[in-house]
C-alpha cells in the first residue's frame, strides 16, 4: 500500500481530489452523474458507501444505507428521496432478493459504474485502463440468489 509520507505526496493527492471533484468533462452524461453524487455531503457519503459495498460484491439495501448513515449524514426520508432520484435518473436499479422479496438491493447501472471509475481514477491521478473487462468488473448479483 502506498503511503503518504511527504508534504508533496499529500499535496498531489489533495490536488487530484480537487481536480476529480471540479474538472469539467465533455461528456454530458458524466457531468450529470458527477453532479448527482456531489450534490451535498449526504449524497457524497451515500454514494461512497453504496459504491464501496457494490464494488466489494456486497451491495446494500436502502435500509442498510440509512441505518448506517442516519442521523449523522441525513434523515431517513432524505436517503429514500436520494435513492428514488437515482433510480429515476437511471443511476441505480433495485434488485429484489430471491429469498426475501421485501429486500431490494441498490445496484448502480453499468453506465454509472463507468462514470465512477473515471471519477476515482482522477482522484488517483491516473487514467482508467483502456482494456477493462467490464463483464468481470460489473456484477449485479446481490448474494441473495
Amino acid at each position: 500500500m502506498k503511503e503518504i509520507s511527504t508534504k508533496e505526496r499529500c499535496g498531489i493527492k489533495t490536488r487530484n481530489i480537487f481536480d476529480g471533484m471540479t474538472s469539467s468533462e465533455s461528456n454530458p452524461e458524466h457531468e450529470s452523474a458527477r453532479s448527482f453524487f456531489l450534490k451535498s455531503v449526504q449524497t457524497r457519503v451515500a454514494m461512497l458507501y453504496i459504491m464501496a459495498r457494490f464494488l466489494e460484491d456486497n451491495p446494500v439495501t436502502a435500509s442498510n444505507v440509512y441505518n448506517r448513515l442516519h442521523p449523522k449524514f441525513g434523515s431517513k426520508s432524505s436517503f429514500v428521496t436520494f435513492i428514488a432520484l437515482g433510480r429515476k435518473k437511471g443511476y441505480f436499479m433495485l434488485k429484489p432478493c430471491k429469498k426475501d422479496g421485501r429486500k431490494k438491493y441498490i445496484i448502480p447501472s453499468l453506465a454509472f459504474t463507468k462514470h465512477w471509475f473515471v471519477f476515482i481514477a482522477r482522484f488517483e491521478g491516473v487514467p482508467v485502463s483502456t482494456n477493462m473487462d467490464w463483464d468481470k468488473i460489473y456484477n449485479t448479483s446481490c448474494g441473495c440468489e
